[in-house]
């Protein structure tokens, strides 16, 4: 059985029933598909360029991760053609979504799947629930949320590459996410932690919350 949030296109729901699979459609806390112990979030390329620029992505991958201690698989598929400018040269939202894939991928330990169109995400869904463990069935994700909210502040930070948990704790004492993300590279390569500049590391936090 997939459980499928309710909020998807309902053709995906019929294809995956004309393919024999059994569906389940209600509200997800978390991730739009369940398959087994799988938790897909499904992100159109523009609403992940957009949720980038907003920096909103980083919380959603901060939730998916948390995921992984109660067993679960998360992965975010990413549907759509990607920018692409022609004559061997990408643009700046091209260069977005790469980073997001190394970041999702080697910080937070969540895979990334691109698909070139909409169409293939009940494909993809089926070829999820016919190679998984076949033991297993899929359940509702029930989210242990954090109450503090500095602590939640420093996980994210230290999920970045040369963010250790100390400058993390630091920087969450100081700063909200948004204030950092605002921060031009200049600024954020002055702050002073300790004796110390953060130097290179302010300019990838800026890298990591922008691009």
């Amino acid at each position: 059985m997939i459980i499928v949030d309710k909020h998807e296109p309902k053709r995906f729901v019929e294809t995956l029933r004309k393919m024999g699979v059994k569906v389940e459609v209600k509200s997800l806390p978390l991730g739009d598909y369940i398959v087994k112990d799988y938790v897909v979030e499904r992100k159109t390329i523009d609403d992940l360029l957009s949720s980038i620029q907003t920096a909103r992505i980083w919380k959603q991958l901060y939730r998916l991760m948390l995921l992984q201690k109660e067993g679960y698989k998360p992965m975010i598929v990413v549907t759509g053609n990607t920018p692409y400018l022609g004559r061997g040269g990408y643009d700046s939202k091209m260069s977005q979504f790469f980073v997001f894939q190394l970041v999702s991928s080697f910080s937070y330990g969540i895979p990334v799947i691109h698909l070139d169109f909409d169409g293939r995400m009940p494909w993809f869904l089926y070829q999820l629930h016919i190679r998984g463990d076949k033991k297993k069935t899929s359940k509702p994700v029930t989210v242990k949320k954090k109450t503090d909210v500095r602590e939640i502040k420093s996980d994210m930070l230290s999920c970045i590459p040369g963010i250790g948990r100390t400058l993390a704790d630091e920087l969450s004492k100081r700063y909200s996410i948004a204030e950092l993300s605002r921060m031009k590279e200049e600024k954020l390569s002055n702050i002073l932690i300790g004796k110390r500049r953060l130097g290179r590391k302010g300019k990838m936090i800026r890298r990591v919350l922008n691009e």
